[in-house]
């Protein structure tokens, strides 16, 4: 089971299986590190 990230500048979208709605929040890191 894998989640799909699509981050831009300031949003972030998370899809996965295990969430049943798109969460769009900040982003996890906020420095703008490649993780």
């Amino acid at each position: 089971m894998t989640d799909t990230v699509i981050s831009s500048a300031s949003k972030e979208v998370v899809i996965g299986f295990n969430r049943p709605f798109v969460m769009i929040g900040e982003r996890i890191n906020p420095t703008g590190r490649k993780l």
